[in-house]
């Protein structure tokens, strides 16, 4: 995980792991790490904060010996989808999707 600071204030993380390839075997590899969580607080939004947050795992993760990085996020949600849309390519959209069964 890294995280961004302001001082010694947290703004904003990314979570990396193995990737789950819950379907989307285009990008399956041993050379593939999957970034599972992203947040950068709204007021530190179009800072840069999350692009740096983003260079600094991609780093990382190509040092660690890793050639493919892939992400899901929520096409729904805007901020993300243009955040996203600026550094990946999509290799599988998803149309649909469950809700959560909370009751």
């Amino acid at each position: 995980m890294w995280l961004a600071l302001d001082s010694e204030t947290p703004i904003g993380f990314i979570r990396y792991e193995g990737y789950e390839f819950d379907g989307v075997v285009m990008v399956e590899s041993d050379h593939t790490i999957g970034i599972t969580s992203a947040y950068v607080q709204p007021a530190y939004r179009g800072r840069k904060a999350a692009v740096a947050l983003l260079d600094a795992a991609l780093r990382d993760y190509a040092q660690r010996g890793f050639t493919c990085c892939a992400v899901n996020f929520e096409s729904f949600n805007p901020e993300a989808a243009t955040f996203w849309m600026k550094y990946f390519e999509p290799v599988g959209l998803s149309v649909s999707r469950a809700p959560e069964n909370r009751f």
